[in-house]
């Protein structure tokens, strides 16, 4: 659809190890992710798209380093700190937050779009700045699950931010207006940083 209407985009093989229709990429990465590469024309960038860090285990994202590495253009899309359990979850896990581990295994970059980012601390956004990564921002989901929403007046300002919609069972809409006035809505009611 993207060629026939010309429109650019990423489009990405997606990593999510316990879902019924995604697991079958999960299990062989490097070779389906060659194979999702080879569709990508002059108007699509390839990407890798990892649910969350919870959604894989140290080896696989070990082995989405490794596939960054090699195809220096792969953008790498990641959930992070969307949720204070989903970040709790990890530290159990590994000791450390969300954050720190995707840089631990060398998935922070600028190839890097971090999503949501509710929870973040000052470490966490010191980090994300040096590694050159940017920031999906998707007020509409965070607004309806109510745990949390990205504090845009604390990021560095040389953190890229962009408005996404996130997907569509959790913000009920992939209209990037609506996101858009969601944001200016709360951005003016919080006070911390006006539109």
């Amino acid at each position: 659809a993207a060629r026939r209407w010309g429109i650019r985009n990423v489009s990405g093989y997606m990593v999510m190890k316990h879902s019924p229709n995604l697991g079958k990429f999960y299990k062989d990465l490097h070779a389906g992710f060659k194979k999702e590469k080879g569709l990508a024309k002059h108007l699509t960038m390839p990407a890798i798209f990892l649910h969350s860090v919870n959604s894989a285990d140290p080896k696989k994202l070990r082995e989405i380093g490794q596939i960054l590495r090699e195809n220096q253009e792969t953008r790498f899309i990641v959930h992070v700190s969307e949720t204070r359990q989903e970040e709790a979850l990890t530290r159990r896990r590994y000791g450390l937050g969300q954050t720190t581990v995707l840089d631990h295994f060398g998935l922070l970059g600028p190839q890097s779009i971090l999503i949501h980012c509710n929870w973040l601390t000052a470490r966490d956004r010191r980090v994300i700045a040096e590694r050159g990564a940017s920031i999906v921002h998707c007020p509409n989901t965070n607004l309806k699950t109510d745990d949390g929403i990205l504090d845009l007046s604390r990021l560095p300002k040389s953190v890229p931010v962009g408005l996404g919609t996130d997907g569509l069972m959790t913000s009920g809409t992939l209209d990037i207006r609506s996101e858009a006035r969601s944001a200016q809505k709360y951005c003016n009611r919080s006070g911390k940083y006006p539109l």
